[in-house]
């Protein structure tokens, strides 16, 4: 674990040291206090998954491992001075005076605790499907390559290639840092858009509301890009208005803004969303830089155009990719749009109702604070603060800034909710509406204060302050005792792993019995712990259309084998309907799958709580049989330790 800790360390170290030589190109001067964490960091961690991912595109990740390092040290040396100064004697005096301020006191808390979520072991679903899976393929060959049964490698793959060189260098658990970081700075953009309005003290509040959201404080510990997508779209929105402030020409500021859109564009295509919004923001600005419009000024978008510009070269790279890949720039999606390849089912949305009339999307906000189960899940709500909030905003009258704020979130929201997203896709318009309940919160705060001199200012602060850390630590504990466990020693990392991932004790077997040329195919979707190159099932049968012409068993045996595949992984929940789970491939493989025996035959159980059947069959040599007799495996007495250690990579054929 101290690996996994210096690794965070470096990560944070990189981010910083990459985004202020930049910065300090673009805007003439070093980063002013919370500008290094909400918009330089964002800056330096996107630039240096983008040098990863275009060098692995390129054929060499260990290439953009290199470069990545040395523009790290670059900035070292040029800031060895100013962090000396700034960071260790200033910083450190600051503390010790603020220390008593309570709002800094409870972000520290809420970081401590999402730092703790950090030491489990990875057992997210869609990590190890998707984000894990592609960065690994990634780490194991050196370069980015493209995998038909795995659309998710045609996607941008900003993150996945900064997750690559974290898996190469060290282990998945390190990969939770990037996460991390780019949930600090998302904290920190909410404050920097909350200072013209209440005050550099006063705006710690905003990130206090930002990271109480469970959607939030759930994706900063969770390897995922969601978090670093949100990041860097609310940084480009942030950078506009805070550098507005200080009177830096809107030239720079589109240049900035423009940079962050692209890295965004960069990590997932809702970023082309969030910045068609920044550029509709900005193109209001040049009729008049005062939030007017004004006719004279009609023919002044010079800084849309820089905008626009700058969001083509750093983000175009992506989806010129796909294109060439797949014919389709944004591949599975919109292939009717855009042609190539792609697949109708991916745009099916079995999850939610259609939101396709004004007054849901009108009344989203309330669901997503009140039902979440209606949107994703509970980890997914947006949390009641800003539904507590800022309807009574409405009541007073603030800032032009406030209802600015206000609408840009509402529009992101409406634009990602009118093609039924996920909550995940818009973290970004949580930031500028906790800058709004930011505002209302610290105005309820000194009325309570002036109207009632017996309450202190620090008890007025005191009292909210901490129920609402109360409650949200209670949440965050649950979800991160394990990694409290693991850091006390009082339960083995690799243990707990065994014991919650089915697939991760699965590895052990498969990496004794079945040979290094082994390809297997299967219903589970957890591909990142496989020892061996694993297709998930459902992902190939979209692509291929196996079971629309209701082929024969024989068919598709004799298809899986004439695709390289080798052995079929059969993932059968007990009960079939105790989780999302597709029997269609069991339904057509039962009598094969009855008069056959399989190699291995065990029960596991998940972290869910169900268990699950998992049969392993050689395609090639499957005996056929009456009975089965080999119900279990022993459990393991000793498993890799994928996260501890490096992970073991290997090369796929």
């Amino acid at each position: 674990m101290i690996g996994d800790f210096i690794t965070l360390i470096t990560i944070g170290l990189m981010g910083l040291m990459i985004g202020g030589l930049v910065w300090k190109k673009l805007v003439l001067r070093a980063p002013f206090a919370m500008e290094w964490f909400g918009l330089v960091l964002p800056i330096g961690l996107g630039l240096a998954g983008l040098i990863l991912g275009v060098s692995a595109s390129l054929g060499s990740l260990q290439t953009g491992i290199v470069l990545v390092l040395l523009s790290t040290s670059i900035g070292l040396f040029h800031f060895r001075q100013y962090i000396q100064e700034s960071f260790l004697k200033k910083s450190f005096v600051n503390l010790k005076t603020e220390i008593k301020s309570f709002p800094l006191v409870a972000l520290l808390i809420l970081i401590l605790i999402a730092w703790l979520g950090l030491q489990s072991p990875v057992t997210d679903g869609d990590a190890l499907c998707y984000h894990l899976e592609v960065a690994k393929r990634i780490a194991a060959s050196g370069r980015v390559q493209f995998d038909p049964d795995l659309h998710e490698t045609a996607y941008p793959l900003l993150v996945e290639s900064l997750q690559a060189a974290v898996l190469k260098l060290r282990g998945p658990v390190a990969t939770r840092a990037i996460s991390f970081w780019f949930g600090l700075s998302l904290a920190f953009s909410a404050s920097l858009l909350a200072q013209p309005l209440v005050g550099q003290r006063n705006s710690i509040y905003a990130a206090l509301i930002i990271l109480s959201s469970p959607i939030v404080n759930c994706g900063m510990i969770s390897p995922l890009n969601d978090v670093p997508l949100a990041s860097l779209c609310a940084s480009a929105f942030a950078a506009l208005v805070v550098l507005d402030q200080q009177n830096i020409s809107i030239i720079r500021r589109s240049i900035i803004s423009g940079l962050l859109c692209g890295l965004a564009c960069g990590v997932k295509f809702p970023g082309i969303v969030w910045s068609a919004v920044i550029g509709m923001y900005l193109f209001a600005l040049s009729f008049n830089n005062t939030y007017r419009f004004s006719r004279k000024s009609i023919s002044n978008i010079k800084p849309v155009g820089v905008f626009v510009l700058v969001l083509l070269i750093v983000g175009g790279y992506w989806y010129a990719r796909s294109a060439l890949l797949t014919g389709n720039p944004v591949h599975p999606y919109f292939r009717h749009a855009f042609g190539g390849h792609g697949l109708d089912e991916v745009l099916e949305d079995a999850r939610k109702s259609t939101l396709a009339h004004i007054w849901n999307i009108l009344t989203a906000p309330v669901g997503l604070s009140l039902i979440p189960s209606h949107y994703d899940s509970f980890s997914h709500q947006i949390g009641p603060l800003f539904l507590a909030l800022i309807p009574l905003g409405f009541l007073r009258r603030y800032h032009p800034l406030w209802y600015l704020y206000l609408v840009i979130g509402s529009l992101e929201i409406s634009l990602c909710l009118t093609q039924r997203q996920s909550p995940r896709f818009y973290i970004a318009a949580l930031v500028p509406w906790s800058a709004s309940a930011c505002v209302v919160f610290v105005d309820i705060l000194e009325r309570l204060n002036s109207s009632s001199p017996k309450i202190t200012k620090n008890k007025a602060i005191l009292l909210p302050l901490f129920a609402i850390v109360f409650l949200i630590s209670s949440f965050n504990l649950a979800r991160v005792r394990h990694g409290a466990l693991m850091l006390a020693g009082l339960k083995s990392p690799s243990q707990w792993l065994i014991e919650n991932e089915p697939t991760a004790q699965l590895s052990h077997w498969v990496d004794l019995n079945l040979p290094l040329d082994a390809r297997l195919i299967g219903q589970d979707h957890r591909g990142f712990y496989w020892p061996r190159p694993f297709t998930m099932e459902k992902a190939h049968r979209r692509r291929t259309g196996l079971l629309k012409n209701q082929p024969s068993v024989e068919f598709i045996i004799q298809h899986f084998l004439d695709q390289g595949f080798s052995h079929l992984v059969m993932a059968e929940p007990d009960s079939l309907n105790a989780v999302e789970f597709d029997t269609d491939l069991s339904l057509y493989m039962q009598p094969w799958t009855e008069s056959h025996q399989p190699i291995m035959d065990c029960t596991l159980h998940e972290s869910d709580g169900y268990h699950r059947r998992y049969r392993i069959f050689d395609l090639k040599f499957a005996p056929k049989q009456t009975c089965i007799e080999n119900k279990n495996i022993p459990i393991l007495q000793e498993a890799h330790d994928l996260f501890v250690q490096p992970f073991t990579l290997r090369t796929f054929p």
